[in-house]
């Protein structure tokens, strides 16, 4: 496999612009474009960055510029460039972009294709085909004003407009804005946690999304009737459920009461270990707590702790979902952290993204 695309448990990892100014890879886009359209039930969800400090902002220019048949070069680059966006708006798993720096031209245009893109306090936002003389392509003409509205579409399009990070966070562009520093960590984050929500589910909701533009409300119904019907009659439902009408199953949330004093006993021991055995990459681990996943970090003070609100915990495993990785960890790493609870012989468990 290319080193364009990888896997990172059930996240699909894709590269689609290289080197420090961010330019698009035209040898990478045909490589994600098949991984978009063979993922198996193995991929839960997608994440596109970039190589350097730029996302992407846009084609060789240079190479433009250069051209003898500027018309057919142009062409055959923006017919490759769409089979890859087509991919990328019909993946049937949600796609999340890190967006630091610039994302411009085409990196504009394919970060308007994503279902969610996690963005900088310094990352900016511009069509930038105006600039060169262009009109735009990667379908910017096309999602722009479904997210945007048409009005602002325009005047974004016609103006060539910078957008900051507020601004296109604002505008429904960007999802969630964060530290520069943090945008990797945040992305692969949100990735990591849609790829273990209910996939099947996720699927029917992008489609249900993406056909309600031209559908009547009647045809929008009876699809929405089949859709939630069909994942009614799933497993994932018959998961989702057992969670909430079984308490202590090894799936949904943990509902015994943890003692915040333990939370900060295992942050201190996590800070202690140096994070060995619950995170290579960012020493981070996750527990369940109710309903609230908490965020426990080494780099943080003992007590420090921050509560996310899900429904599931950043594991994976090879006979299922549930909430037990994260607690074998903490039972590993303390064993006389949580007294009152003793984890079930859970086999082959793996955490991810922690």
């Amino acid at each position: 496999m290319s080193d364009a695309v990888s896997h990172e448990g059930r996240v699909l990892r894709c590269r689609v612009a290289r080197g420090r100014h961010g330019t698009l890879d035209d040898e990478a886009l045909p490589v994600v474009r098949d991984a978009l359209g063979a993922l198996d039930e193995s991929v839960g969800a997608v994440l596109l960055v970039g190589d350097g400090p730029n996302f992407c902002t846009g084609g060789n220019v240079r190479a433009f510029a250069a051209a003898e048949d500027r018309h057919a070069y142009v062409h055959g680059l923006a017919s490759h460039f769409h089979e890859f966006l087509t991919a990328l708006v019909e993946c049937p798993v949600p796609v999340v972009a890190a967006v630091p720096g610039w994302a411009a031209g085409a990196g504009m245009s394919i970060v308007c294709g994503c279902d969610l893109a996690v963005a900088g306090r310094s990352t900016r936002l511009r069509p930038a085909y105006p600039g060169i003389g262009f009109s735009p392509d990667g379908g910017m003409t096309w999602t722009l004003p479904r997210v945007v509205g048409a009005g602002r579409a325009r005047h974004i399009l016609l103006t060539d407009q910078v957008l900051d990070a507020e601004a296109a966070l604002a505008l429904g562009i960007i999802t969630t804005v964060v530290d520069d520093a943090a945008v990797a960590d945040q992305a692969e984050q949100t990735a990591y946690r849609l790829a273990q929500g209910p996939t099947a589910a996720l699927g029917r909701i992008k489609r249900l999304l993406g056909a309600s533009s031209t559908a009547t409300l009647a045809e929008q119904l009876a699809a929405e009737a089949e859709a939630i019907a069909a994942s009614a009659a799933g497993p994932e439902a018959s998961e989702g459920l057992s969670a909430i009408t079984t308490s202590g199953t090894l799936v949904g949330t943990y509902r015994t009461r943890i003692p915040l004093v333990a939370v900060a006993q295992a942050a201190s021991a996590i800070r202690d270990d140096g994070g060995r055995g619950v995170s290579r990459k960012r020493r981070t681990a996750f527990i369940p707590y109710r309903s609230t996943a908490v965020l426990i970090s080494p780099n943080s003070a003992p007590c420090s702790v921050a509560a996310k609100r899900t429904s599931r915990v950043l594991y994976s495993s090879d006979s299922g979902c549930g909430v037990w990785s994260s607690l074998e960890i903490f039972f590993q790493m303390m064993p006389n952290t949580f007294p009152a609870m003793s984890p079930p012989t859970r086999p082959n468990v793996r955490p991810i993204g922690l």
